[in-house]
């Protein structure tokens, strides 16, 4: 079983940043799943249905789930040329600045989604 990315599949924003998980780590990584799928609860019930809803999620191999901030630092810290830097998030302070930083952008990825759309968030080549 590969890692798991759980993302809202309505959101243009997040699927922007799961194109760009996808460009970084290669096509067959991580399983890339949008919260919308039917099957998502049964597939991994230690998810409520309710907090599938809020951000990213993310599901190791092994069945440990992560949500938000934490699950962004372990997408990018199984990302080779990302991990000196995914490490960031283990220094003292610095995780609480992160996790504030995810639940802004979270709350405002609907927002974000319209300036998806005029290309802000596409990563120069």
């Amino acid at each position: 079983m590969k890692d798991v990315v759980i993302y809202d599949g309505a959101c243009g924003f997040c699927q922007s940043q799961v194109a760009r998980i996808r460009r970084l780590a290669g096509r067959d990584r991580f399983e890339l799943l949008p919260r919308q799928s039917p099957d998502l609860l049964m597939r991994f019930p230690m998810l409520k249905a309710n907090e599938a809803a809020e951000g990213m999620r993310f599901v190791s191999a092994e069945g440990t789930p992560a949500i938000g901030a934490d699950a962004v630092y372990e997408i990018y810290r199984r990302i080779p040329r990302f991990r000196a830097l995914a490490g960031l998030y283990r220094v003292p302070g610095l995780k609480s600045f992160f996790r504030l930083a995810y639940f802004i952008i979270a709350r405002n990825r609907l927002r974000l989604s319209r300036l998806c759309k005029t290309g802000a968030c596409e990563l120069p080549r």
